[in-house]
């Protein structure tokens, strides 16, 4: 897993959710640091002075993990500057713990300090009842058309919207090509985050090719019959149009090895791995 940067030292209650990646549903949390300040514990000086030792932050207004920090020799601008901080989650989802880390006249700081949410339960996706319809037009619009649901939420963590820093992406099956996987997600600058996938059937006016499997097995030596995979052929009219599929790609079912095949039927394509064995 990447490491995360996280430059500024005072973060927005508004900016909470504003670095977003795509990851899985769960617990995982990621680090926050910056290239070149990983230093072994042996290199390193624990001299930060914290007051208070535990931070605490709400969700509201200005997270500042400066709070309270000295550093002998640093003044409020080698702090300012000199200052980078990675965030983990320790043990409950609202208990944090802050590392700082700082080089300055080739000696090295590194210490670390407890910090609590308040009231924080982790961002939440929650989508709505009512999945928008999606043409093949407005593939890359299906973010925009969820936030026109109502019931559609983005939870920062601290019941706030975060919705503006969610992340959509978009991928069309390889095998349908009226389907398209979505995963929509969020994470935040703790490193929690939330993920959820939705499939969406097009709507509207296209041609439609469906195959029954994205990867086929055969012996050495068996026949392969392309048209037997096609699961569904139809022009943008609703008329089947099996004979009219075009099926390219080379295969030497005397070898083994993967094969790419690909169908196409007007403007729509979709792709086949066959694995001779």
């Amino acid at each position: 897993m990447n490491n995360h940067m996280l430059p500024k030292i005072i973060i927005s209650a508004v900016c909470i959710a504003a670095v977003a990646v795509i990851m899985s549903r769960g617990d995982e949390t990621s680090n926050y640091t910056v290239e070149g300040t990983e230093f072994a514990k042996d290199e390193a000086v624990d001299g930060f002075v914290f007051e208070p030792e535990t931070i605490s932050y709400n969700g509201i207004g200005d997270l500042d993990l400066l709070q309270g920090v000295s550093l002998p020799g640093f003044t409020k601008h080698d702090l300012d500057n000199l200052v980078y901080v990675k965030i983990r989650t320790a043990g409950a989802l609202s208990d944090k713990r802050v590392e700082y880390m700082a080089e300055k006249e080739g000696k090295r700081y590194r210490s670390v300090r407890d910090m609590h949410l308040t009231g924080y339960t982790g961002p939440k996706i929650t989508m709505p009842q009512h999945i928008p319809d999606v043409t093949e037009e407005k593939i890359d619009s299906f973010g925009q058309l969820l936030l026109s649901e109502e019931d559609f939420k983005v939870d920062d963590g601290f019941g706030n919207d975060a919705s503006t820093h969610m992340e959509v992406a978009a991928e069309r099956s390889m095998t349908d090509s009226s389907l398209v996987h979505y995963s929509i997600s969020i994470e935040n600058v703790f490193g929690d985050r939330d993920r959820v996938n939705q499939d969406v059937i097009l709507s509207g006016k296209m041609a439609v090719l469906a195959l029954t499997d994205a990867q086929v097995f055969l012996k050495v030596g068996q026949i392969f019959e392309p048209r037997l995979y096609i699961a569904r052929a139809e022009t943008a009219d609703g008329v089947p149009a099996m004979d009219a599929v075009k099926v390219s790609g080379n295969i030497d079912t005397s070898s083994p090895g993967f094969y790419e095949m690909t169908y196409c039927l007007d403007d729509q394509q979709v792709r086949m791995t066959v694995v001779v064995e």
